[in-house]
């Protein structure tokens, strides 16, 4: 199970460093640090997790649908 996590990860960024010419790659990352590691952690650490990236991609539609109407007022 660790070599097949070591290969996921290498074979994720591999992509994330070369993406595709077709694709736009939005990388959020919260700024709390998280709770949960990439094996073994326990469900409070990656429900605290999940709630903190929920929560980071809300604060993101947010601000583009601010900056969404702020557009179109000056527009």
């Amino acid at each position: 199970m660790l070599m097949i996590h070591y290969q996921t990860f290498e074979l994720t960024q591999a992509f994330l460093s070369a993406p595709p010419d077709d694709t736009f790659i939005l990388q959020l990352a919260p700024k709390e640090e998280l709770q949960s590691s990439s094996l073994l952690s326990d469900p409070e650490a990656l429900e605290h997790d999940y709630q903190l990236g929920l929560q980071t991609g809300f604060n993101l539609i947010q601000l583009y649908d601010k900056l969404n109407m702020e557009g179109r007022e000056t527009a």
